[in-house]
């Protein structure tokens, strides 16, 4: 188990590429950049751990870009 701190900034980093996700058109890789991940491949294993689907499909399934 992470420690509390740890925990808590991932979740909010998560909870910021899931909103960007959403509403923007941003690449995914810069999504990543810009939450803080400096490495993708641990991004998408962590992103699709957590939320169950990867980036991709979730864009798809909650975009709300105008």
């Amino acid at each position: 188990m992470k420690p509390p701190a740890e925990e808590l900034l991932q979740r909010k980093r998560l909870n910021q590429a899931a909103f960007l996700l959403s509403t923007t058109k941003l690449a995914v890789g810069d999504i990543i950049l810009a939450i803080g991940y400096d490495n993708n491949s641990y991004f998408y294993r962590v992103f699709q751990s957590r939320v169950g689907i990867t980036p991709k499909e979730y864009r798809e399934k909650y975009k709300n870009i105008k």
